[in-house]
């Protein structure tokens, strides 16, 4: 079953911030590698949006501390996403949710997000 949530006028990711301060990662932050996703461990708010676009991810791990997205959560084109347990914790996102193109992943995604 492929599922597919599709929600326009996201906008463009720019990485603004660059460490997160006493729980709150201010700006948008792009995740493109393990990496990057281990760089919000700690952060419980991010004042922008997530991204996680055409990555070679089989799971979301580093995320698990996110509680709160002040701007969109778009997951885009990860075709290896298999595991999405680390939004588990997520709380809201104040912006728009875009999924697309994650079809290992839509079922798990969906259900996760409550959507």
């Amino acid at each position: 079953m492929a599922a597919i949530i599709m929600l326009t006028a996201c906008g463009d990711a720019e990485v603004l911030g660059d460490t997160c301060d006493d729980g709150t990662y201010s700006g948008d932050y792009l995740v493109e590698s393990a990496a990057d996703a281990a760089g919000l461990k700690g952060c419980h708010h991010v004042t922008g949006s997530i991204h996680v676009w055409s990555t070679d991810l089989e799971t979301l791990a580093g995320l698990e501390d996110v509680r709160t997205i002040g701007g969109a959560l778009s997951i885009l084109g990860n075709e290896r996403l298999r595991d999405v347990d680390a939004l588990a914790g997520l709380e809201s996102i104040a912006g728009c949710l875009e999924i697309n193109r994650n079809h290992a992943a839509a079922g798990m995604l969906l259900k996760r997000l409550g959507a």
